[in-house]
């Protein structure tokens, strides 16, 4: 039996197969795309396209069977060298799919979507440009520059960095996903700033006395109601101030005894 006569691989179908080329040198099969074997010898070979490229890479067998499983394996890693191959994602791209999943989270409320939003208008205004940025091309020193310009309150400067932070954060699981080149967020070593306290002045007996004779006479007919609420508030928070005094001042007596 010459070469081009040759019976289809033990253990496959006939209709596995296709004809042979042309030149009847080579033999494809239909139902394994990728897949050739050389008439010949018998050996197998991988045959892809990268790039509008022909490649072929020998799968260094005869036997069918393990043909295909090296076929996948080849096809696989071709799969991961022309995903990495790719352009990074722009920072729009990411940004847009963060506010895409914001939007669709219903466990985020509406005010705090909102939020979000403001900041990431703060960002945008502070940091003209970054849409077109490629995130694998921020660095950590132009993330810690653009927070030195931020001029915010505490709690609005912590959540806009945080926003940037995970806007950064999607793109990186983005990136491990498509198997591009990953990176380090570079907006994670920007620090937070400490939340001052407000300091509470309240105010003294003669003004507390202006305030509750207003909240009588200016709150209609639920004034007075109004005005006693607000005495008897401060007179028990006063009356549990004094009482945790007074306990302080008993355990250190008994403490020095």
């Amino acid at each position: 039996m010459n070469a081009v006569e040759q019976s289809p691989p033990q253990g496959t179908k006939t209709n596995d197969l296709a004809r042979l080329s042309n030149d009847g040198r080579e033999r494809s099969f239909a139902k394994v795309p990728n897949l050739l074997q050389y008439v010949s010898n018998g050996n197998y070979y991988a045959r892809t396209k990268l790039d509008g490229k022909v490649i072929r890479r020998s799968l260094e067998t005869d036997v069918f069977s393990t043909a295909r499983l090296r076929l996948l394996d080849f096809l696989k890693g071709r799969e991961v060298e022309q995903a990495r191959s790719q352009p990074p994602l722009p920072f729009r791209g990411a940004r847009e799919l963060y506010e895409q999943r914001l939007a669709n989270n219903p466990a985020v409320k509406n005010r705090s979507k909102e939020y979000r939003l403001l900041c990431w208008a703060k960002i945008q205004s502070a940091w003209p440009g970054i849409d077109d940025r490629r995130v694998n091309e921020i660095t950590s020193d132009e993330c810690r520059a653009w927070a030195g310009k931020l001029d915010l309150s505490s709690h609005y400067y912590n959540n806009t960095i945080s926003t940037l932070r995970q806007i950064l954060d999607l793109a990186l699981r983005e990136h491990k996903t498509r198997g591009l080149q990953c990176f380090e967020n570079p907006a994670a070593e920007i620090a937070r700033v400490r939340v001052k306290q407000k300091h509470l002045i309240l105010p003294e007996p003669n003004q507390f006395k202006v305030l509750t004779d207003e909240i009588r006479t200016g709150s209609s007919g639920w004034g007075p109601r109004i005005a006693e609420l607000v005495q008897s508030a401060v007179f028990l928070a006063g009356s549990l101030r004094a009482s945790s005094r007074l306990t302080l001042h008993l355990s250190a007596g008994k403490q020095r005894s």
